[in-house]
C-alpha cells in the first residue's frame, strides 16, 4: 500500500510539473493526441497479455537442447580444445595440491612444536590431519574424486567463461595466441580496459583467421544458447497461469 501511494503520489507530482511545460512548450497535443494513447494500447496489452503455443515452446526446448548439445560436442572435438582442456585441468589439480602442501609444512610445524612440549594428544591429532591431506593429494594426482568442490577441478572447458575464454584465445600456450584485436570498453569511464574484447564482431574478424573453425562453432553456440535461455525457457518460466506472457 505504501509503495503504490508513493508510486501515485510521485506520478502525479510529475505530471503537475511537466504538464505546464509541455504547454508553454507547445508540445502538449502532441503528448495528448499520440503518447497518451500509445499508453492505452501498451497498458491493455501488458494487462491481456500475450497467448503462447504451450505444446510448440515445448517442443522448442526439446529441439534447441539438442541444438545446443551437438554444437558443444562439434567444440570440444576440437584439438585445440582438446589440449587446452587437459592443461585446465591439470593446472586446477596442480594448484590444489600446492595449497593442501602449504598445509602439510603448517601441520608438520605444529606437529614439531607438540613434540617439544611432549603433547601426545597434538601429536597425534597433527599426524592423523598430515595424512589425511597426503592422502588427498594421492587421490587428486589419480583424479578420484567425490566431494562437489574437487569436482569442480575436473570441470571441462566453459565456453560461457569470458576469463576461460581470454585464456583460450589469446594469452595461454596451449590456446589459439591470437592477437589481440580490440580491448573492452569501460561503461562508466568509457576509456579502453586493457582486457582483450571477445565479443560477437571481434569474433566475425577472428573467424577469418582461424582455420580449425572453432571460433565460427563458438558463434554459432552463443547465438544458440542465447535463444534457448533468454526467449525459450526464458519465455516458458514466465507464462501465466493461462498460458500468456506478461510485460
Amino acid at each position: 500500500g505504501k509503495y503504490n501511494g508513493l508510486d501515485a503520489d510521485l506520478t502525479l507530482r510529475l505530471m503537475m510539473y511537466f504538464e505546464r511545460r509541455l504547454i508553454d512548450g507547445g508540445f502538449y497535443k502532441l503528448f495528448r493526441n499520440m503518447l497518451m494513447m500509445a499508453t492505452h494500447v501498451l497498458a491493455d496489452s501488458e494487462w491481456e497479455g500475450i497467448p503462447v503455443d504451450q505444446p510448440y515452446l515445448s517442443k522448442l526446448v526439446g529441439t534447441y537442447d539438442d541444438k545446443i548439445k551437438d554444437i558443444d560436442a562439434q567444440l570440444r572435438a576440437n584439438s585445440m580444445i582438446k589440449k587446452f582442456e587437459k592443461y585446465l585441468i591439470d593446472n586446477r589439480i596442480k594448484q590444489a595440491i600446492f595449497k593442501i602442501e602449504e598445509e602439510i609444512e603448517v601441520l608438520k610445524s605444529e606437529k614439531k612444536k607438540a613434540k617439544k612440549e611432549d603433547n601426545k594428544k597434538v601429536i597425534n591429532s597433527k599426524t592423523k590431519s598430515i595424512k589425511s591431506r597426503e592422502d588427498k593429494i594421492t587421490k587428486l594426482i589419480a583424479r578420484d574424486v567425490t566431494t562437489k568442490k574437487d569436482l569442480q577441478l575436473l570441470e571441462p572447458v566453459n565456453f560461457a567463461s569470458p576469463k576461460q575464454m581470454l585464456d583460450l584465445l589469446y594469452f595461454s600456450k596451449f590456446g589459439f595466441r591470437f592477437k589481440v584485436i580490440r580491448y573492452t570498453i569501460d561503461k562508466k569511464t568509457k576509456k579502453e580496459t586493457k582486457t582483450p574484447s571477445t565479443d560477437e564482431s571481434v569474433l566475425e574478424e577472428l573467424k577469418l583467421k582461424d582455420t580449425s573453425g572453432f571460433i565460427e562453432t563458438l558463434l554459432q553456440h552463443r547465438g544458440v544458447t542465447k535463444l534457448y535461455s533468454t526467449y525459450i525457457i526464458g519465455m516458458q518460466n514466465k507464462l501465466s497461469a493461462n498460458g500468456r506472457i506478461h510485460g
